[in-house]
């Protein structure tokens, strides 16, 4: 997890389920 948008897509992948 180098760059913010994977940290994003995990966040959303989380929220999503």
């Amino acid at each position: 997890h180098n760059f913010p948008l994977d940290l994003a897509a995990v966040e959303v992948s989380s929220t999503n389920g």
